[in-house]
């Protein structure tokens, strides 16, 4: 048996060990900082289910285009032959943004050179032939307005940007004039402004205008049909914010 002394000393250092035990004892938890600041958002629409449909046209209809400005082609231009639909762009606040372009036929096109606006109309196959490119259709806006907020009354577009490929924020923007300000650039990205001041494109919060198509097929490839020759155009419009 120990001595009492002893008995109490080793009580003491026990009790001493567990308070200091308890004393070393900690919880932690903590906190994260979550959350989304995205832009503006914006709608782009296009009416008739975005389909500009020429319906059935005889070779005989066709063939009686004007062919005065390019001999090689027939010219749904020259002829005013067109379908039309509406292009609308919504955004909830005013924002900076462009519309780019892609030809998804791009390899079809045979358009005159140096006109980025032609678009590719596919590939007609002839009976027991190679594939042949059926020509080229342009799109134009007509009667386009722009407001700067969504409150506010629609007036026609001061000035427009033209940028190589998909924008972006660092884009180098020229004036677009003449032909390029109102036709839709196949591989460019084009922005409005509704101040004449402005040198790139402006904060916008509403688009409206219309989208004409005209197309012209090669002279050659009309001629020697012998089957019938679908029109295949297809191009992806895409809103980005600037």
């Amino acid at each position: 048996m120990w001595p009492r002394k002893n008995v109490v000393v080793a009580a003491g250092l026990l009790l001493a060990t567990c308070l200091l035990a308890q004393a070393q004892v900690r919880s932690s938890t903590g906190w994260s900082v979550a959350g989304t600041i995205t832009p503006s958002p914006c709608v782009l629409t296009l009416t008739g289910g975005g389909v500009a449909d020429f319906g059935p046209l005889s070779t005989a209809t066709v063939k009686a285009w004007p062919v005065k400005s390019d001999p090689a082609r027939y010219s749904g231009i020259d002829a005013n032959v067109s379908r039309s639909m509406n292009l609308s762009v919504s955004c909830t606040s005013s924002t900076r943004f462009a519309l780019s372009f892609v030809d998804n036929r791009a390899g079809t096109m045979s358009g005159p050179a140096g006109q980025g606006y032609s678009y590719g109309l596919g590939g007609y196959a002839p009976p027991g032939e190679p594939v042949v490119n059926i020509g080229r259709y342009v799109v134009n806006f007509s009667n386009l307005y722009v407001g700067r907020s969504p409150g506010d009354s629609l007036s026609k577009f001061k000035a427009a940007f033209l940028a190589d490929g998909a924008a972006t924020p660092s884009s180098t923007w020229t004036q677009a004039t003449g032909l390029d300000a109102v036709y839709l650039p196949a591989g460019k990205s084009l922005g409005f402004t509704a101040d004449a001041f402005d040198t790139a494109p402006g904060a916008l919060a509403r688009v409206l205008g219309g989208l004409v198509f005209m197309f012209e097929p090669l002279k050659a490839v009309v001629d020697g049909a012998t089957s019938d020759m679908s029109l295949d155009g297809s191009a992806t419009i895409t809103l980005i914010g600037l």
